[in-house]
């Protein structure tokens, strides 16, 4: 089989009422660019119908590929597997829920070839479109979380945690071989592990909507993510990343 352009890796986790409409919009904008292009839906061990979806999916359309996970390990797990999986010469990662519009692919392509390793979405830009946003409480939430993660890791980068990304194949598979965060602080870790490496990271404007389906578990969820930003932070300022 050819190597495609793109693998797009879409983590997936109990959502079974919107999933094949997801794939249907993902795939039908993916046709719009002009590249061949490969699906990766890994299902991080849902209790709903998700995996039978996207496996069911493969059926029809030869460009999807699912994968299985039999228990929940967290959306940076799903990621590490579909990334480690993907045979594309680029590498894009994308929530489940379609959040960030894929009209960003084309300029985030376009920076790889010019030698970035990553492109990554953000909502900060001026050029970013804020369709809908996020219930003030969890906006808050996400201004500390970012306001940490510059400190402790780069004060260059002001989006850690947009779904979308764009790695070359061979940065995202070193990344991701290396990513031991699995869960909601997965991201800083991303950016960490590429700095450490002198990998050239791209910022891009979105056009992004909030959808009201959280899988944030408050507080838990938040205090271990905190929990893991300071460790993240401590490895990178030691070096150990390198």
């Amino acid at each position: 089989m050819a190597q495609p352009d793109l693998s797009l890796v879409l983590p997936i986790y109990n959502e079974g009422k919107t999933l094949s409409g997801a794939l249907d919009h993902a795939i039908s904008r993916l046709e719009e660019f002009d590249l061949d292009f490969e699906l990766l839906c890994v299902d991080d061990g849902s209790t709903d119908d998700s995996g039978a979806i996207a496996i069911e999916r493969t059926h029809r359309d030869g460009r999807v590929r699912a994968f299985r996970s039999v228990r929940n390990l967290g959306k940076g797990a799903a990621l590490q597997r579909g990334i480690q999986a993907a045979r594309g010469r680029w590498v894009a990662t994308l929530d489940a829920d379609l959040s960030t519009d894929l009209e960003v692919l084309p300029s985030a392509l376009r920076e790889l070839e010019l030698g970035a390793a990553i492109a990554i979405g953000d909502r900060h830009q001026v050029e970013s479109r804020i369709v809908s946003r996020q219930p003030w409480p969890r906006a808050l939430l996400g201004k500390a979380f970012s306001t940490m993660a510059r400190l402790l890791v780069s004060a260059s980068v002001a989006d850690f945690t947009c779904g979308f990304k764009a790695y070359r194949r061979d940065a995202a598979q070193q990344i991701f071989t290396d990513l031991e965060t699995t869960r909601w602080a997965f991201d800083v870790e991303v950016i960490a592990i590429a700095r450490s490496r002198g990998m050239r990271i791209k910022a891009l404007p979105v056009a992004w909507s909030h959808r009201s389906d959280t899988r944030v578990r408050f507080p838990f969820d938040a205090l271990r993510a905190f929990v893991d930003l300071l460790r993240i932070g401590w490895l990178y300022r030691f070096g150990v990343y390198r």
